[in-house]
């Protein structure tokens, strides 16, 4: 059944008469203390049930700390020169460990 134009003035003719007919309520002295007790009531939110949230919240509160961690070790690392340009570069191309299966091999 489809509405037309003059049924929906009727409804909200309607609905103005009666939001205009009720009557006004009277707030007491003692309405803040009755809703901050009955807020008090309610308690603290219990945490989320959803492991994934609780996990979620965790990195982003650890975030901070980790990045500053990172920062402080970088600049340690980059100020302290404990091994030389040379020295670096000949670790990080040379294998220490030999291997000796293929070495008994060819040999």
């Amino acid at each position: 059944m489809k509405l037309t134009q003059d049924d929906h003035d009727k409804v909200i003719d309607i609905l103005k008469t009666a939001y205009h007919a009720k009557e006004a309520v009277e707030v007491g002295g003692q309405w803040q203390q009755n809703v901050m007790r009955d807020i008090r009531r309610l308690g603290p939110l219990g945490p989320a049930s959803n492991s994934a949230a609780f996990l979620a919240q965790l990195l982003w509160r650890a975030a901070p700390a980790v990045f500053m961690a990172i920062l402080i070790i970088g600049a340690i690392v980059i100020k302290l020169d404990y091994v030389s340009d040379f020295e670096l570069g000949n670790l990080l191309t040379e294998d220490p460990f030999t291997s000796t299966t293929i070495d008994s091999f060819f040999m």
